[in-house]
């Protein structure tokens, strides 16, 4: 009884080490498999999380943030009379609709157009412009001669963002002031202009941003802006 009794407990030993060796042996990806599946999956999704929020966050870089951008506001008088001999209205919608190309034609074969204003300036990328004229006016009275500080007459304001497409997006404003005397010259006339919005240009294409009806003339408003220097 006692040699039965040794005999299985011999028995036992050489099962228990088989078993071991077994599991020392496991591959390593069944013995991951068999961790992973004995992980609660609350456990799991917190390791996880745990592992996301440890990596290091890559900031994007911008690549235009050392840019250099032109940007150029023109204000262009054309008379209504000239659009309607090309077939295009001011104010129509396309396919009549007038565009920078007919303003351009009117420029260049000298067809009642007249740039009346324009401004520039160099402004970096993300960051705001400012051009301003203003005028002094001096009148004689009597003996002594006076000096008076309009408003300004002119003001050209933008902020520009150059998109990863290449495409400007301008956050402008353009104000302007003209006088006009008669023939006599005992009447002036004072016309104010103001365009104030956001527009997206391609690069170095120019874009009408606004248009007013002034009599027998429209007066547009022309944007336009190209990346310069990095």
């Amino acid at each position: 009884m006692a040699r039965v009794s040794r005999n299985v407990a011999v028995y036992l030993c050489v099962v228990l080490c088989c078993l071991f060796i077994a599991g020392v042996g496991m591959p390593s990806g069944a013995k991951a498999k068999a961790e992973e599946q004995s992980t609660p999956p609350v456990a799991k999704e917190k390791l996880m999380k745990a592992i996301v929020k440890a990596q290091p966050k890559v900031k994007a870089v911008d690549p235009y943030k050392d840019a250099r951008i032109m940007v150029e506001a023109f204000v262009v008088d054309v008379d209504l009379h000239e659009l309607y001999e090309m077939g295009v209205c001011p104010l129509g919608s396309k396919p009549n609709a007038v565009s920078v190309d007919h303003i351009l034609k009117c420029l260049r074969e000298g067809k009642g157009a007249e740039v009346t204003a324009g401004a520039k300036m160099l402004v970096r990328q993300n960051e705001r412009g400012t051009v301003r004229q203003s005028v002094n006016t001096t009148e004689i009275v009597g003996n002594r001669r006076m000096t008076r500080s309009n408003s300004p007459e002119r003001t050209f304001e933008a902020r520009v963002v150059v998109l990863q497409n290449e495409e400007i997006s301008l956050e402008y404003s353009f104000n302007m002031v003209t006088m006009s005397e008669s023939e006599e010259g005992s009447k002036s006339t004072t016309s104010s202009f103001s365009w104030s919005s956001d527009a997206c240009l391609e690069a170095g294409k120019p874009q009408i941003a606004g248009a007013i009806q002034e009599g027998t003339k429209a007066v547009f408003l022309i944007l336009t802006a190209d990346i310069g220097s990095r």
